[in-house]
């Protein structure tokens, strides 16, 4: 990985963490994981702990994505993109779509 996509998924990473913060609560977050409000924000502004910790999971190949995506792997993609535009073709040239 080069030093270019290592501080794009880094900087995507945090983006991602510091958006859920924000969109939980700062409090919310703080009370479940048994941080105080203060820690968290240190974390997040002073301290970078934050950004450090998703520059070591970018380092890892690791990308935070919400909960509610799901995983697919590229084979699985790439399968199911053939089906698609199978599909698509077969459907077109029945006539399925007007013109």
């Amino acid at each position: 990985m080069t030093a270019e996509c290592l501080r794009d998924l880094s900087q995507r990473n945090q983006t991602t963490v510091l958006r859920a913060l924000a969109e939980k609560s700062q409090a919310h977050v703080a009370l479940l994981t048994g941080m105080s409000e203060s820690q968290l924000s240190r974390a997040k502004e002073r301290e970078g702990q934050i950004e450090k910790f998703c520059e070591l999971l970018a380092a890892c190949d690791l990308a935070v994505v919400p909960k509610a995506y799901k995983l697919v792997s590229p084979k699985k993609l790439e399968a199911l993109e053939t089906l698609a535009l199978e599909n698509l073709m077969h459907a077109a040239s029945a006539g399925g779509w007007e013109k």
